[in-house]
């Protein structure tokens, strides 16, 4: 039986009687009201129920617990301690994961606007630039309008200079060496006169005289410089001639022709020159002369005459 399980003494007025694993036994006594009441109550033996002594449990609980028992509550501490801290650690790691996505979210913001002023800024210097480069091209499209016309103003300038101060040299008149006749070569002296302000140099001419009946096509020249005469020809000067290579009638007809005006002479010359200024001109005339008129007089043709500006 175990030790445990006492019966319980009858009560007075308790007719049943039972087994508790911890009873509590109720006597039910009088108040002691004397010295001598009281005394007699210290002397009385105890009762033979004695109450479960709680240490006693506690030992037979040690007793039963073996080494194993301890290690599984030992390591389902840890275990739970661990997941405590894991949790925390979650927790906190939550909380500041989130602080940080705020935190981040608000930077990005920031970045955002910053990197938004940073694009007007851009774009309001890209405009700036543009204007600024707008204005500097306007300005150097005026100056360089300003510069040609300055520059056409000053050519203009001098070339009307060129135009007054330069030699105009022209044939100012003809004479015949005589009228042909059969076999009898002539020859028709060119006279030049300078028009201009200043010298002509290095003047050369070509001639030719033809015999026709109708005034003949320009004889093309070559307008290449005559080695064997060149000379300079002052302003205002009536003095400078060439003459032409003669020219002959060789059969009765074309004497016949001249003599009664069907045919006549005609001269064609050019003559080649420089001014001052290192320019080239030149100029070319084409005349004409009948039989019987005076040697030096001589027409102008409809073609031929003209020189270079």
């Amino acid at each position: 039986m175990d030790e445990t399980k006492k019966p319980i003494p009858a009560v007075a007025g308790d007719t049943t009687a039972r087994t508790d694993v911890s009873p509590v036994a109720v006597i039910p006594k009088e108040t002691p009201q004397t010295e001598t009441e009281k005394t007699e109550l210290k002397d009385e033996k105890p009762s033979q129920f004695q109450p479960p002594n709680p240490t006693h449990h506690k030992n037979r609980f040690l007793k039963g617990t073996t080494s194993t028992d301890w290690l599984i509550v030992l390591l389902t501490a840890v275990i739970a301690g661990t997941s405590y801290l894991q949790w925390r650690e979650i927790h906190q790691g939550s909380s500041d994961t989130h602080d940080l996505a705020v935190a981040a979210k608000a930077q990005a913001d920031k970045m955002k606007d910053v990197s938004d002023a940073a694009d007007r800024i851009r774009q309001a210097a890209d405009n700036m630039v543009t204007q600024d480069q707008r204005i500097a091209d306007n300005a150097q499209n005026s100056l360089n309008a300003s510069n040609r016309q300055s520059k056409a103003a000053l050519d203009a300038s001098i070339e009307s200079t060129h135009l007054d101060q330069r030699a105009w040299l022209n044939i100012s008149s003809f004479k015949l060496s005589e009228e042909p006749t059969l076999n009898q070569g002539v020859t028709v002296t060119l006279f030049v006169f300078n028009s201009g302000k200043t010298p002509a140099l290095e003047m050369t001419n070509e001639s030719t005289l033809i015999f026709s009946n109708v005034e003949p096509p320009p004889t093309a020249f070559s307008f290449e410089p005559n080695p064997v005469s060149r000379s300079i020809v002052p302003p205002g000067t009536a003095g400078t001639f060439f003459r032409t290579n003669p020219l002959t009638l060789k059969t009765l007809s074309q004497a016949s022709a001249y003599g009664s005006v069907l045919s006549k002479i005609y001269v064609e010359a050019t003559i080649h020159y420089k001014d001052t200024f290192g320019r080239s001109h030149w100029t070319r005339v084409c005349a004409w002369h009948a039989s019987g008129a005076p040697l030096d007089t001589f027409l102008f043709c409809e073609h031929g005459n003209e020189m270079d500006q």
